[in-house]
């Protein structure tokens, strides 16, 4: 398993990120995650909390977590709690939906992601951040409520296999689901 250590206002630290490797090694012992990148940043906040975000690149799925805390060991074990978690629903889901019974088998990234952070310099420019990705793959609606689940947001962009249009999946305050989609 490769990890990508990322640190944001925070020195580096061996016996942190040998925590991280351990804490991963334990969810890799349950699912094959060896295959997989794995992102993690570390952040030092102005009010003195630190923020963990920790990505698991699959072929086609992202688990994504992030939380913020005080203590930076138990906000790491906190988090890879949550992100074990996902991982069983999501296996869950698939075997209840009999699509498969090896979810998370080895399934190596190739795509790259590319990010770019810019600050704003005029009240005109509303974009603060902007994603590029290569990942353009046809999906379901619920494929894309579930990377959406995943990942923890609240919307997600996708190309419809039903008509290969462009469509947003939201979820509602009524924690249902709605569609965004253009009319044909």
């Amino acid at each position: 398993m490769q990890i990508i250590f990322n640190y944001q206002n925070i020195d580096k630290s061996d016996s942190l990120e040998s925590f991280i490797e351990k804490k991963l090694s334990n969810i890799e012992k349950v699912y094959d995650i060896s295959e997989v990148d794995v992102k993690v940043k570390l952040k030092n906040s102005e009010n003195l909390k630190y923020i963990f975000e920790c990505t698991l690149k699959f072929k086609h799925h992202l688990f994504r977590v992030e939380d913020q805390g005080k203590d930076l060991y138990k906000l790491v074990t906190s988090s890879l709690k949550k992100l074990s978690r996902k991982i069983a629903e999501f296996n869950e889901k698939l075997v209840k939906s009999r699509k498969t019974n090896d979810v998370i088998a080895s399934d190596s990234v190739n795509d790259e992601e590319y990010e770019l952070e810019f600050i704003v310099g005029d009240s005109s420019e509303l974009i603060v951040k902007r994603k590029f990705y290569d990942d353009d793959r046809p999906l379901h609606p619920e494929e894309a409520i579930n990377q959406m689940e995943l990942l923890g947001h609240t919307s997600f962009l996708f190309k419809n296999i039903e008509n290969n249009k462009y469509a947003m999946v939201y979820k509602r305050k009524d924690k249902k689901y709605g569609i965004i989609q253009p009319t044909n």
